[in-house]
């Protein structure tokens, strides 16, 4: 990848999984950290919701990260955990999540200063909050193919295949 390609922009990238976790989404930001500015939204998750004595340590960890906000990586990336309800695939949590993020985004956007960005969508489960983002570019890069994992709810993949559609 040729860190030229892309210069002097802000880079909002929406990661399929946590900032620590070295996956291709990381290592794209890191290597355009060089020549961007980079807001790295940690993944808000692909799972549905099953507890039991096996994953409460993932829950607990994902709730401590629910109130952490922001954390700066380097001078030039900022790794967010947004605030929001940790519920997906139900369209009433979703409106309350818009809400959330629009807020949060709103103010994080304005107090980086992040008015003319990019808008880097790694994960189906950002459809619901496209619509939250100006941004002058689009880029969707999925990392997997989201369809073929049962935890996914596939019925949302058309959906933000959609919704990604309508925002071009």
């Amino acid at each position: 990848m040729n860190g030229d390609i892309l210069r002097d922009f802000s880079i909002v990238c929406f990661g399929g999984e946590q900032w620590e976790y070295p996956g291709f989404q990381q290592v794209a930001m890191r290597h355009l950290s060089a020549n961007n500015r980079i807001l790295y939204v940690n993944a808000l998750g692909l799972r549905k919701a099953t507890f039991n004595g096996n994953n409460a340590n993932i829950y607990f960890a994902k709730l401590k990260r629910l109130f952490s906000g922001t954390r700066k990586v380097s001078d030039r990336i900022i790794v967010f955990n947004p605030f929001f309800l940790p519920v997906l695939y139900n369209e009433y949590v979703d409106k309350i999540n818009v809400a959330l993020l629009r807020w949060q985004f709103r103010r994080l956007l304005r107090d980086l200063k992040f008015r003319d960005y990019l808008l880097w969508a790694g994960t189906p489960t950002m459809a619901p909050f496209l619509g939250l983002f100006q941004p002058r570019l689009l880029i969707y890069n999925p990392v997997d193919r989201y369809s073929a994992f049962s935890f996914v709810a596939i019925s949302d993949i058309p959906k933000f295949k959609t919704t990604l559609r309508a925002s071009l």
